[in-house]
């Protein structure tokens, strides 16, 4: 799920769409933070905690950068691996 770290509607959005799924399933996800920079841990744990995501994997994206988007879905893929093992 793709979450804009500096917008509170796109941060209402994924909360609601979070807790929506996650009542439902327990199909991994990955929180992919968007506008954030990699070393910004404050800033990834305000969105943590708006987000109420305590269990849920976050990765710092730069949505334009092909690399940073390849690793949010590597860390997907290894999500769902951890998931079925």
């Amino acid at each position: 799920m793709l979450v804009d770290a500096f917008s509170a509607d796109s941060i209402s959005d994924a909360r609601e769409m979070i807790e929506f799924f996650t009542a439902r399933s327990d199909v991994p996800f990955v929180l992919a933070v968007n506008k954030i920079d990699e070393d910004d841990d404050e800033s990834l744990a305000q969105v943590r905690e708006s987000l109420g995501a305590d269990h849920a994997k976050m990765v710092p994206v730069d949505a334009r950068d092909r690399e940073s988007v390849k690793a949010v879905l590597l860390a997907l893929l290894y999500e769902i691996v951890d998931s079925a093992s």
